[in-house]
């Protein structure tokens, strides 16, 4: 226990995989610092700029991750709701999910916002569908 105590936490090694030039290994390690938990608190920066990747992998593993943290930090529930936008319905996914595990008033009302707009989307596609067939 008292070398464990010793060690930076979260490793360094998982910070600069986060900046990997191989997307697999910037995912697994915004994995990894998610499944960490809270103890991944120090990482969030870095898992905010991996946000902004140009790897839909890598921007849904730091949605994820940040939603395992449940971080509080800010400018997170900003970014996560612009990663709602993201082109990626993976990433949309991602966000939502962490969104709902950040326990924050923004990060509810951002999070209920998403839903209902889903949950239109959804009745609006189905009703078309309906018109559609009966034509």
């Amino acid at each position: 226990d008292l070398l464990i105590a010793r060690l930076p936490f979260p490793p360094p090694g998982l910070l600069r995989a986060l900046k990997h030039g191989d997307v697999r290994t910037r995912a697994r390690a915004a994995d990894d610092l998610g499944h960490l938990g809270v103890e991944a608190e120090p990482a969030v920066s870095a898992l905010m700029a991996a946000l902004g990747d140009r790897a839909v992998r890598v921007r849904s593993s730091a949605g994820l991750a940040l939603g395992n943290i449940g971080t509080t930090h800010a400018g997170v529930v900003s970014l996560l709701t612009k990663a709602l936008k993201d082109r990626s319905e993976d990433v949309h996914y991602a966000a939502a999910l962490a969104l709902s595990r950040i326990d924050l008033p923004e990060a509810r009302d951002a999070f209920n916002r998403y839903v209902g707009k889903e949950a239109r989307r959804a009745i609006d596609a189905s009703e078309n569908g309906n018109k559609k067939a009966s034509r």
